[in-house]
């Protein structure tokens, strides 16, 4: 059997192009195709997606009919969808909320084969979140495959802020916004309440004025398109998610600066993205930490 999996894990890099598997990645793939349930907390942007990818192409190797389904459920906004679902296609919240959604998949044990394996992945998880999960997931005998969720090539920095004069702390990105525009660093401010995104968002709009808007020739008609800052949370238009979605996604894309609560940018490769801005504390270390990840994940400094 281990030396069938062995080959059904290279078969699935070769049609996928994948050649190269993290240790954790291959333990992953080595576990659900023998069987086992299996946990893995690994950081964000370390190719945790791809545990699931090859699955497909490695349970084919593996069955007499050459074919398999790989049931994949993501607990994030439709941005994180098209980003993974557009990369697969090439090759062929609060914790509470997370038990009431997340513990009602267990019933799918009553509708698959009972040797069917589980895959549990996440970038943060403490011991008690852990031990929830696999409870909640009814996850038998299960590998649980633990890294570390702190990444090395994150610099973090405190700043006192004094929320009466949030100019004299954002003074410095409404600064660059106005001078490199298209060309500023991509930043993602965090808060806490929609109170402070919108409070930001009229604060950057108040300052910049007619430079809030990347108009390379200065006749282009002044739009919310080509507006250079914009503000994320839950209650937003489903339009306004969509363009900022996007726009942010791309290396040069309009958007340089996104205010925020955590609904915005899990599980998504976010290019040139490397400043992260936390108004007020998270609601805890999990949390803090899926932030903190949503830079970095192409292990530059930042």
């Amino acid at each position: 059997m281990e030396n069938s999996v062995s080959k059904a894990i290279a078969k699935a890099q070769q049609f996928s192009g994948h050649l190269d598997l993290k240790e954790y990645q291959r333990q992953t793939i080595e576990a659900y195709l023998s069987g086992r349930d299996v946990f893995v907390s690994a950081q964000t942007g370390y190719g945790k997606s791809l545990t699931f990818e090859l699955a497909p192409h490695a349970f084919e190797y593996l069955s007499e009919n050459n074919k398999s389904l790989v049931l994949v459920v993501v607990p994030l906004v439709v941005l994180y969808m098209k980003d993974q679902v557009s990369n697969l296609e090439k090759d062929s919240l609060t914790e509470e909320a997370f038990r009431s959604d997340y513990g009602r998949l267990a019933e799918l044990r009553s509708l698959v084969h009972k040797n069917v394996p589980f895959i549990a992945l996440t970038a943060t998880a403490t011991e008690a979140t852990r031990k929830t999960i696999i409870k909640d997931l009814c996850m038998r005998d299960c590998v649980q495959i633990l890294g570390d969720p702190n990444k090395q090539n994150i610099r973090y920095t405190i700043t006192d802020v004094d929320h009466k004069n949030l100019y004299d702390t954002f003074k410095p990105i409404i600064n660059e916004l106005e001078e490199k525009q298209i060309n500023t660093t991509k930043v993602m401010v965090f808060c806490r309440r929609k109170d402070h995104v919108k409070e930001l968002f009229e604060l950057f709009t108040q300052c910049l004025g007619q430079k809030a808007y990347y108009r390379p020739t200065g006749e282009e008609p002044i739009n919310d398109r080509s507006r250079l800052f914009a503000m994320y949370h839950k209650k937003a238009h489903s339009l306004v998610k969509k363009t900022v979605e996007t726009e942010f996604c791309k290396e040069n894309g309009t958007v340089r600066v996104v205010f925020c609560t955590i609904a915005f940018g899990m599980g998504v490769n976010i290019k040139g993205g490397n400043v992260v801005i936390h108004l007020g504390p998270s609601g805890g270390l999990d949390e803090y930490l899926q932030e903190c990840g949503r830079v970095g994940r192409d292990k530059t400094n930042v």
